[in-house]
């Protein structure tokens, strides 16, 4: 009988040993593994050494994104700051923004 190939156990397989043994299809998508951060809702002012509050009010998706511009403003100064989020792929800490 062709293809009929024996097992070392003694069991018997119709399949020949050159075919896989489950056929894996590529479905044409992804999945995305995000990781989810909130800009920090304090900072220490670079001017005065006061605390800064964050001005900016999330995305209408609710997603912080890298590169997304968020607005804080001190309040013994009253000197606002636009910063950029980081991309965080660096190695570095967030928070050292």
């Amino acid at each position: 009988m062709v293809g009929r190939v024996v097992l070392p156990a003694g069991a018997t397989s119709l399949r020949p040993p050159s075919s896989p043994a489950t056929t894996r299809i590529d479905a044409g998508y992804r999945r995305h593994t995000v990781t989810m951060f909130e800009p920090e809702s304090t900072i220490v002012c670079v001017d005065c050494g006061g605390r800064c509050h964050l001005l900016s009010h999330p995305p209408e998706d609710g997603i912080w994104e890298p590169g997304d511009i968020v607005a804080y403003r001190c309040e013994d100064c009253l000197d606002r700051w636009d910063l950029v989020l980081p991309d965080g792929d660096d190695g570095s800490d967030d928070r050292a923004w």
